[in-house]
């Protein structure tokens, strides 16, 4: 009896091996699973981005930022935004009081002039992308497709993104963390394409496009655009080890986005910070930051030496199957450890780093899939199917909590505007919350019970009132 189910499991598991194997070594079906999961990913990111509802300092970006006098962690408000040069008058002061990274919210304030359902479209193509942008860092120029890779990509960031709520949903959240991670590895993908052969198609045509990204990139966030700098400069070093001609474009991008790391460290807005904002004696802070760069990114890197290990017993022991991703994870290492400069360390600025461990993760697993063994591949594609059941719950959740708190905000503002036509400009609200970790609103801050407060006068601004208090309110 025992010796049939083992004959019976091992019929099974050839057939599985051989179907799979079949499959896999078909291109076009993985790039058409591809293609089908970056519609749907499309669709199930917009639903979430169209029930997520201005917060924090959206409300205070609505405005002019004007000078302010008394506080860097506080945006004081002019006249409505109404064009393109409102927001340019505004980033001036921006650049001047509250930090140097213009460019991000320049962004942040044209997304309001246009529309939160102008950015609900773009936001949900950023989310696409940041997982297409991952994939090709791992894939680079091969042209092996692998289905399963792109869908744990996807699923890795539903699960591991910490406070999921205010790096991709949240609009000035998603602009300074998802979108500066876009525009970052859309800066660093052609160094990862011209680490593999030593060639890039019309770099001449390129140059300038490349340029402008790598601008932007090194002036995007404090702590991974210098972490970006410092994974183009490990590039340009293995270049020179490979023997590759080191392209004048390397150079000149790196050259660049240090000027835009110092145009945008340099303001004297950071250094006031630095003067108000400590939190902390600078020995706790280091012990704190310290043990959650431990916390965080032991993980991963537990992870990636196991990969390595078993590449290495698979005898890939070619030197460049673990050179990159061992540049992504010290990318990862530099951009937390780089917070041992500043006085706060938000858990969004963890969004970054956790990408750049992903990649490195992601580069090890894409080489395993390269070497084509049966136990590997059946692994893969079963956990990836799992995973996707326990992702496919949690969205459910999460949605389901969205619904409920978009018809909270709907009431909300039905009833701002009937007590403003009966005259009534000093309002009682009901502050709206969630527990709901993978909910759009998660850990996002609502009004609170101080009518002072700078939310609350952002708030009421925004809503045409004289001022908003949190407290019970059964009348909506």
């Amino acid at each position: 009896m025992q010796e049939n189910l083992v004959g019976k499991f091992e019929k099974a598991h050839t057939k599985l091996s051989d179907s799979a194997g079949r499959l896999d070594k078909n291109n076009k079906l993985h790039l058409a699973v591809i293609c089908l999961a970056c519609v749907i990913f499309l669709g199930l990111a917009f639903i979430m981005n169209s029930m997520t509802h201005l917060a924090l300092d959206d409300f205070a970006y609505n405005f002019v930022i004007v000078d302010n006098t008394e506080s860097t962690t506080v945006l004081d408000m002019g006249e409505r935004l109404d064009s393109i040069g409102d927001i340019v008058d505004s980033m001036k002061v921006h650049h001047r009081t509250v930090n140097g990274r213009i460019v991000l919210h320049f962004i942040v304030q044209l997304m309001l002039l246009w529309g939160k359902p102008v950015f609900n479209v773009f936001n949900s193509v950023m989310m696409v992308l940041l997982v297409i942008l991952i994939y090709l860092h791992c894939k680079g120029t091969n042209k092996r497709h692998s289905a399963p890779l792109f869908l744990g990509f996807a699923f890795a960031l539903w699960c591991f993104i910490p406070y999921i709520s205010q790096t991709v949903f949240w609009l000035d959240g998603s602009i300074n963390y998802l979108w500066g991670s876009v525009f970052r590895l859309i800066a660093l993908l052609p160094f990862r394409i011209y680490y593999d052969s030593g060639k890039l198609s019309h770099q001449v045509l390129w140059f300038l496009p490349i340029q402008l990204m790598c601008a932007v990139a090194g002036s995007s966030n404090e702590n991974m655009s210098a972490a970006f700098i410092g994974v183009a400069i490990l590039y340009v070093i293995l270049y020179r080890i490979k023997g590759f001609k080191i392209p004048v474009w390397s150079i000149v991008g790196i050259l660049v986005s240090f000027a835009g790391y110092l145009f945008m460290m340099l303001t004297p807005a950071v250094f006031v910070r630095l003067e108000k904002n400590t939190q902390t004696t600078p020995l706790k802070y280091i012990v704190i930051v310290l043990s959650n760069v431990a916390i965080r990114l032991i993980p991963y890197i537990a992870v990636a030496l196991i990969l390595a290990y078993i590449l290495y017993m698979f005898k890939a022991k070619e030197k460049n199957s673990f050179v990159l991703p061992a540049v992504y994870m010290l990318g990862a290492l530099a951009g937390a450890l780089v917070m041992l400069l500043s006085t706060f360390f938000p858990e969004r600025a963890w969004f970054g780093i956790v990408v750049m461990a992903i990649i490195s993760v992601g580069m090890l697993v894409y080489q395993l899939i390269l070497r084509d063994y049966a136990v590997v591949r059946n692994i893969i594609l079963i956990g990836v199917i799992c995973w996707s059941m326990w992702c496919s719950v949690s969205y459910a959740r999460g949605a389901y909590d969205a619904i409920l708190i978009d018809r909270k905000f709907d009431a909300r503002e039905a009833y701002i505007e009937e007590q403003k036509k009966l005259g009534n400009y000093d309002l009682v609200l009901n502050p709206i919350s969630t527990g709901e970790e993978r909910s759009p609103h998660y850990g996002i801050l609502d009004v609170e019970a101080d009518p002072e407060h700078p939310r609350n006068k952002a708030m009421a601004k925004y809503y045409g009132l004289n001022s908003v208090v949190a407290g019970e309110n059964s009348d909506y």
